[in-house]
Formats: C-alpha cells, structure tokens, sequence
C-alpha cells in the first residue's frame, strides 16, 4: 500500500513565505502511477482534506483508493 496525504485547505493559501506552491492533484496521481509500478503494489491510502481528492484519485481505475469515511465539509472554511 502506498501512503499519501494530500493537504489543500488552509496549507494552500497564497502568500506563504515558508511553504512550497500546492501541487495539482494530477501530480499526485503521476506519481502515484509511478510508485505502483516500481514496487508492484495496487492500492493507495489518501489522508486529506478535500473530497476533490478522494473523487479524483477514485478516478483511477487500476488502483484501489482506500481512505476514512468522513464528511470532508467539516474542513471548508471562509478563512481559506
């Protein structure tokens, strides 16, 4: 199983001095793509913040996404 978190909510907000720009979620799944096939493995488990990620990565056919079933809303936020 490979581990990914994905953090976009409040750890993308723009104008952070010490953090790297976020990353599309396409960048995610190509590296994951690239994980799966170097040590054969066929499932993933996502930790994030954003339901668009989970729908996203439950786009890949090949993989099995695992991730805990929870109302991701509770993370929306008119701070970010």
């Amino acid at each position: 199983i490979i581990g990914l978190h994905v953090r976009y909510g409040d750890g993308c907000l723009p104008n952070q001095m010490h953090r790297p720009s976020c990353e599309p979620i396409e960048s995610y799944i190509t590296e994951v793509r690239r994980m799966a096939d170097i040590y054969n493995v066929s499932s993933v488990y996502v930790a994030s913040d954003s339901s668009d990620v989970i729908d996203k990565l439950h786009e890949m056919s090949d993989i099995q996404v695992l991730h805990m079933p929870l109302d991701r809303t509770i993370f929306d936020s008119q701070w970010w």
